[in-house]
């Protein structure tokens, strides 16, 4: 058997899942937008996402744990970009000497760096960044809201959900780009909720950014070890006859949570059920309740 590698939390032992959050800086969102334009999803396939996530689990331990999640992407992306041909450690360089003057973190001027070295090279654009930054702001759990609320509403579209969750989407107007969407259902028996233990994989284009916590070690470690122990965490506490099952994703594979339509809400318009349904609930560290 290989040896586990430093980004494979899942089982390892950790801490109190720590639940802080903060917006993410137009620097850091850049950086999403870049990985988008240049792996082919709306742009030249200058790289793929295996590529990002080779270079980010190929980061010695100690960086991994101090680099920021945006950090170990730009990171990886630039070195993608510059193992290919793309851009050169030189230009980099050179590139990075000229913006030195500027208040900015080292990985903020990687990100410039490497932004501006593109769009003199003709790959991208300053307007498709911009523009893909907009998208990612547009992009929040209100379209999975959406889905649920839809679910609960029409026990036909509920079906066509459960059996492929990415088609249903886009029967909605929800691009669901070559990605297969798992959604599971709660039922009184059947508890569900989604890790990725691996690093960050989660149904962005329903429910936003993931939030910290969820790409956090403490959250990847024990969710697969102790869920009933970090859902209590969340204070969600399921009785012992509950099964609880925890969804593992994957870089081509999400899994959004179906939650249950509370009580007392049947007949319910959809907008009025959509205002119930968080984001943690279809993560599954939370239930909606009627109010």
């Amino acid at each position: 058997m290989s040896e586990r590698s430093h980004h494979d939390m899942g089982g390892e032992a950790a801490g109190k899942v720590e639940r802080a959050e903060h917006d993410y800086a137009e620097w850091e969102r850049r950086v999403d937008a870049l990985m988008v334009l240049v792996s082919g999803v709306k742009g030249p396939a200058l790289m793929t996402v295996d590529e990002l996530r080779k270079n980010i689990e190929a980061l010695p331990p100690d960086a991994y744990d101090r680099l920021s999640y945006y950090e170990r992407w730009v990171t990886s992306i630039t070195k993608s970009l510059a193992d290919r041909g793309v851009v050169s450690e030189q230009e980099l360089k050179n590139k990075e000497a000229q913006g030195r003057y500027r208040p900015l973190t080292p990985y903020q001027l990687m990100e410039t760096s490497l932004r501006e070295l593109l769009v003199e090279k003709g790959y991208v654009t300053d307007e498709q960044v911009d523009a893909e930054v907009a998208e990612m702001r547009s992009r929040s759990p209100e379209r999975g809201a959406r889905v649920v609320a839809r679910a609960w509403a029409d026990a036909e579209f509920r079906q066509r959900l459960l059996e492929d969750g990415t088609r249903a989407c886009q029967a909605l107007g929800l691009s669901v780009p070559a990605l297969k969407l798992i959604v599971v259902e709660n039922t009184p028996q059947v508890h569900n909720a989604i890790v990725c233990t691996l690093c960050s994989c989660y149904p962005r284009m329903l429910l936003g950014i993931p939030p910290d916590w969820y790409k956090s070690r403490s959250y990847r470690s024990r969710m697969v070890r102790e869920p009933r122990a970090v859902l209590a965490e969340f204070g969600l506490k399921l009785s012992e006859n509950i099964e609880v099952r925890v969804h593992d994703s994957t870089a081509d594979m999400r899994y959004m949570v179906l939650p249950m339509q509370p009580e007392g809400t049947e007949g319910w318009s959809e907008d009025r059920l959509a205002a119930l349904v968080t984001r943690d609930c279809m993560i599954g560290v939370a239930v909606p309740a009627a109010t």
